[in-house]
């Protein structure tokens, strides 16, 4: 168990852990966060592999949908 005083709150952000990939009004794929990384998918659901950062895998599912 965690206490923390209310001075020591703070905002932490972090990722979603699924992240929907649109083009317009058209889902072109999407970005699940992993432990390791985020696995990127296009819009047929295949894997287009694990990728260290979101935009790594955002970017994977731009080129895919090209």
């Amino acid at each position: 168990m965690q206490i923390e005083s209310p001075s020591s709150k703070r905002k932490v952000e972090s990722s979603p852990s699924m992240m929907c990939v649109y083009y317009e009004d058209r889902r072109i794929g999407h970005v699940l966060a992993r432990g390791d990384g985020f696995e990127a998918f296009d819009h047929t659901e295949q894997s287009l592999g694990i990728f260290n950062t979101e935009d790594e895998a955002v970017t994977a599912v731009w080129k895919a949908a090209r």
